[in-house]
C-alpha cells in the first residue's frame, strides 16, 4: 500500500496552509469475477476506471504505446 504524496514539479516557496487534500480510501479486492455492482462505486467513476484498466493493458503489452 502506498503511503506517502508525491507533488511534481516539486514547488520552490514555502506556503503554510497551501494544499488541502480530501479523499476516500476504498479497498476491495478486484478481480475477474468482479463486476460494476460488486464495487459499489457510483457510476461517473466507471469511465475512469476504464480508461484506468486499458492503460494497464497497454503497459504490460506495449510498453511504448503507454
Amino acid at each position: 500500500m502506498q503511503t506517502h504524496i508525491k507533488l511534481f514539479p516539486t514547488p520552490d516557496k514555502t506556503i503554510t496552509g497551501g494544499i488541502s487534500l480530501n479523499f476516500n480510501y476504498i479497498n476491495k479486492e478486484v478481480g475477474a469475477e468482479t463486476d460494476e455492482n460488486t464495487l459499489g462505486l457510483p457510476r461517473y467513476f466507471l469511465d475512469a476506471i476504464d480508461d484506468y484498466m486499458s492503460y494497464r493493458l497497454f503497459q504490460a503489452e506495449n510498453p511504448e504505446l503507454a
